[in-house]
Protein backbone atom coordinates (compact mmCIF):
# COMPACT_ATOMS: atom_id res chain seq x y z
CA UNK A 1 0.00 0.00 0.00
CA UNK A 2 1.37 3.40 -1.00
CA UNK A 3 0.64 7.03 -0.18
CA UNK A 4 1.90 9.68 -2.59
CA UNK A 5 1.50 13.39 -3.11
CA UNK A 6 1.58 14.78 -6.63
CA UNK A 7 3.75 17.68 -5.41
CA UNK A 8 6.42 15.41 -3.91
CA UNK A 9 8.77 12.75 -5.20
CA UNK A 10 8.65 10.57 -2.08
CA UNK A 11 6.51 7.46 -1.92
CA UNK A 12 5.41 6.31 1.51
CA UNK A 13 5.34 2.55 1.08
CA UNK A 14 3.43 0.84 3.87
CA UNK A 15 4.64 -2.64 4.71
CA UNK A 16 3.55 -4.96 7.49
CA UNK A 17 5.94 -4.87 10.42
CA UNK A 18 7.26 -1.38 9.69
CA UNK A 19 6.61 2.01 11.28
CA UNK A 20 6.52 4.97 8.86
CA UNK A 21 8.05 8.17 10.22
CA UNK A 22 7.86 11.41 8.25
CA UNK A 23 9.65 14.49 9.61
CA UNK A 24 8.80 17.90 8.13
CA UNK A 25 11.19 20.52 9.54
CA UNK A 26 9.62 23.51 7.78
CA UNK A 27 6.84 24.55 10.18
CA UNK A 28 4.81 26.39 7.56
CA UNK A 29 4.87 23.44 5.19
CA UNK A 30 4.22 21.06 8.10
CA UNK A 31 0.92 22.84 8.83
CA UNK A 32 -0.04 22.96 5.17
CA UNK A 33 0.81 19.29 4.63
CA UNK A 34 -1.25 18.17 7.62
CA UNK A 35 -4.20 20.42 6.77
CA UNK A 36 -4.38 19.11 3.22
CA UNK A 37 -3.98 15.48 4.30
CA UNK A 38 -6.74 15.70 6.91
CA UNK A 39 -8.97 17.57 4.48
CA UNK A 40 -8.63 14.77 1.96
CA UNK A 41 -9.16 12.03 4.55
CA UNK A 42 -12.41 13.82 5.40
CA UNK A 43 -13.57 13.26 1.83
CA UNK A 44 -12.42 16.31 -0.11
CA UNK A 45 -10.26 16.28 -3.22
CA UNK A 46 -6.54 16.96 -3.06
CA UNK A 47 -3.04 16.05 -4.15
CA UNK A 48 -2.71 12.84 -2.09
CA UNK A 49 -3.39 9.38 -3.43
CA UNK A 50 -3.64 6.10 -1.51
CA UNK A 51 -3.30 2.94 -3.57
CA UNK A 52 -2.81 -0.78 -3.23
CA UNK A 53 -1.46 -2.84 -6.12
CA UNK A 54 -2.07 0.14 -8.43
CA UNK A 55 -5.73 0.36 -7.37
CA UNK A 56 -6.72 3.78 -6.04
CA UNK A 57 -8.43 3.60 -2.64
CA UNK A 58 -10.93 5.91 -0.98
CA UNK A 59 -8.89 7.74 1.65
CA UNK A 60 -12.00 8.73 3.61
CA UNK A 61 -12.77 5.05 4.20
CA UNK A 62 -9.30 3.53 4.43
CA UNK A 63 -7.43 6.15 6.45
CA UNK A 64 -7.94 7.77 9.85
CA UNK A 65 -6.11 10.90 11.01
CA UNK A 66 -5.83 11.14 14.80
CA UNK A 67 -4.89 14.74 15.54
CA UNK A 68 -5.98 14.73 19.20
CA UNK A 69 -5.18 11.55 21.10
CA UNK A 70 -6.89 12.98 24.20
CA UNK A 71 -10.24 13.24 22.44
CA UNK A 72 -10.62 9.97 20.55
CA UNK A 73 -14.28 9.31 19.86
CA UNK A 74 -14.15 5.60 20.57
CA UNK A 75 -17.93 5.58 21.09
CA UNK A 76 -18.88 7.42 17.92
CA UNK A 77 -22.19 6.62 16.24
CA UNK A 78 -20.38 4.69 13.52
CA UNK A 79 -18.50 2.53 16.03
CA UNK A 80 -21.56 1.89 18.20
CA UNK A 81 -23.63 0.87 15.17
CA UNK A 82 -20.89 -1.56 14.22
CA UNK A 83 -20.83 -2.94 17.77
CA UNK A 84 -24.57 -3.56 17.55
CA UNK A 85 -24.11 -5.38 14.25
CA UNK A 86 -21.33 -7.54 15.70
CA UNK A 87 -23.29 -8.45 18.84
CA UNK A 88 -26.38 -9.16 16.77
CA UNK A 89 -24.47 -11.61 14.60
CA UNK A 90 -22.88 -13.24 17.64
CA UNK A 91 -26.25 -14.16 19.18
CA UNK A 92 -27.82 -15.64 16.05
CA UNK A 93 -27.22 -19.09 17.52
CA UNK A 94 -29.83 -18.18 20.14
CA UNK A 95 -32.35 -17.04 17.53
CA UNK A 96 -35.29 -19.08 18.89
CA UNK A 97 -34.79 -17.73 22.40
CA UNK A 98 -34.52 -14.15 21.16
CA UNK A 99 -37.58 -14.50 18.92
CA UNK A 100 -39.57 -15.84 21.86
CA UNK A 101 -38.49 -12.85 23.95
CA UNK A 102 -39.49 -10.38 21.24
CA UNK A 103 -42.83 -12.13 20.61
CA UNK A 104 -43.68 -11.91 24.31
CA UNK A 105 -42.74 -8.24 24.39
CA UNK A 106 -44.85 -7.47 21.31
CA UNK A 107 -47.81 -9.41 22.73
CA UNK A 108 -47.60 -7.49 26.01
CA UNK A 109 -47.54 -4.19 24.13
CA UNK A 110 -50.46 -5.26 21.92
CA UNK A 111 -52.53 -6.18 24.99
CA UNK A 112 -51.85 -2.77 26.52
CA UNK A 113 -52.79 -1.08 23.24
CA UNK A 114 -56.02 -3.09 22.98
CA UNK A 115 -57.06 -2.07 26.51
CA UNK A 116 -56.35 1.62 25.86
CA UNK A 117 -59.54 3.70 25.75
CA UNK A 118 -58.50 5.84 22.77
CA UNK A 119 -57.67 3.98 19.50
CA UNK A 120 -53.88 3.64 19.12
CA UNK A 121 -51.65 1.21 17.27
CA UNK A 122 -48.10 -0.09 17.09
CA UNK A 123 -46.45 1.33 13.97
CA UNK A 124 -43.73 -1.28 13.52
CA UNK A 125 -42.43 -4.61 14.70
CA UNK A 126 -39.63 -4.92 17.24
CA UNK A 127 -36.24 -6.07 16.01
CA UNK A 128 -33.35 -7.33 18.10
CA UNK A 129 -31.16 -4.45 16.89
CA UNK A 130 -33.69 -2.03 18.39
CA UNK A 131 -33.30 -3.69 21.78
CA UNK A 132 -29.52 -3.52 21.54
CA UNK A 133 -29.71 0.21 20.88
CA UNK A 134 -31.75 0.61 24.06
CA UNK A 135 -29.05 -1.24 25.99
CA UNK A 136 -26.57 1.34 24.63
CA UNK A 137 -23.52 -0.89 24.17
CA UNK A 138 -20.23 0.99 24.05
CA UNK A 139 -16.57 0.78 24.97
CA UNK A 140 -15.73 1.32 28.62
CA UNK A 141 -14.20 4.74 29.10
CA UNK A 142 -10.78 4.93 30.71
CA UNK A 143 -8.32 7.66 31.60
CA UNK A 144 -5.49 5.59 30.09
CA UNK A 145 -4.89 7.41 26.79
CA UNK A 146 -2.56 4.74 25.44
CA UNK A 147 -5.02 1.95 26.19
CA UNK A 148 -7.86 3.86 24.52
CA UNK A 149 -5.68 4.51 21.50
CA UNK A 150 -4.72 0.85 21.12
CA UNK A 151 -8.35 -0.27 21.45
CA UNK A 152 -9.48 2.31 18.89
CA UNK A 153 -6.88 1.25 16.33
CA UNK A 154 -7.62 -2.43 16.83
CA UNK A 155 -11.37 -1.97 16.37
CA UNK A 156 -11.10 0.32 13.34
CA UNK A 157 -8.65 -2.05 11.67
CA UNK A 158 -10.57 -5.25 12.40
CA UNK A 159 -14.14 -4.07 11.87
CA UNK A 160 -14.19 -0.79 9.91
CA UNK A 161 -11.69 -1.70 7.17
CA UNK A 162 -9.33 1.13 8.10
CA UNK A 163 -5.84 0.44 6.75
CA UNK A 164 -3.75 3.49 7.65
CA UNK A 165 -3.60 5.48 10.88
CA UNK A 166 -1.94 8.90 10.79
CA UNK A 167 -0.57 10.71 13.84
CA UNK A 168 1.10 14.07 14.39
CA UNK A 169 4.03 14.53 16.80
CA UNK A 170 2.87 11.42 18.60
CA UNK A 171 6.17 10.84 20.39
CA UNK A 172 5.91 13.96 22.56
CA UNK A 173 2.87 12.67 24.44
CA UNK A 174 4.36 9.50 25.90
CA UNK A 175 7.30 8.41 27.99
CA UNK A 176 9.99 6.44 26.21
CA UNK A 177 8.70 3.15 27.63
CA UNK A 178 5.10 3.96 26.68
CA UNK A 179 6.07 4.94 23.18
CA UNK A 180 8.16 1.80 22.85
CA UNK A 181 5.13 -0.27 23.86
CA UNK A 182 2.96 1.50 21.31
CA UNK A 183 5.46 1.04 18.48
CA UNK A 184 6.02 -2.61 19.32
CA UNK A 185 2.28 -3.27 19.37
CA UNK A 186 1.76 -1.59 16.01
CA UNK A 187 4.61 -3.54 14.44
CA UNK A 188 3.60 -6.85 16.01
CA UNK A 189 -0.01 -6.49 14.88
CA UNK A 190 1.14 -5.26 11.46
CA UNK A 191 -0.90 -2.06 11.43
CA UNK A 192 0.01 0.64 8.93
CA UNK A 193 1.11 3.67 10.95
CA UNK A 194 2.35 7.05 9.72
CA UNK A 195 3.65 9.46 12.35
CA UNK A 196 4.33 12.96 11.03
CA UNK A 197 6.78 14.85 13.26
CA UNK A 198 7.79 18.51 13.10
CA UNK A 199 11.42 17.85 14.05
CA UNK A 200 13.88 14.98 14.25
CA UNK A 201 13.69 13.27 17.63
CA UNK A 202 15.89 10.61 19.19
CA UNK A 203 13.03 8.98 21.03
CA UNK A 204 12.28 5.97 18.88
CA UNK A 205 13.57 3.18 21.10
CA UNK A 206 12.56 0.26 18.89
CA UNK A 207 14.89 -1.45 16.48
CA UNK A 208 15.61 1.16 13.81
CA UNK A 209 15.37 -1.52 11.15
CA UNK A 210 11.60 -1.44 11.69
CA UNK A 211 11.37 2.33 11.15
CA UNK A 212 11.18 3.77 7.65
CA UNK A 213 12.22 7.42 7.80
CA UNK A 214 11.32 10.22 5.41
CA UNK A 215 12.52 13.80 5.85
CA UNK A 216 11.49 17.11 4.30
CA UNK A 217 14.01 19.61 5.61
CA UNK A 218 13.73 23.31 6.36
CA UNK A 219 14.43 24.13 2.70
CA UNK A 220 11.74 21.65 1.54
CA UNK A 221 14.33 19.24 0.21
CA UNK A 222 13.30 15.59 0.35
CA UNK A 223 15.84 13.36 2.06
Amino acid sequence: MKLVNSNLEMIIDFEKGYFQLLTIENKSYYRKFIYNLIDQIEGNEGSFCLSNNDKILDMSKRMVAISDIFNIDINSKKIKNKLISIISNEVKDNYDEIKHLIDNLENSIDVAIFDFETPIYRKKDIFFEDLLKLVDIEFEKTDDVLDTLLNYIEFCSNYLSVDVFVFFNLSIFFTESEFELFCEEMIKKEYYILDIESEIRDCFPIDSSHIVRYIIDIDLCEI
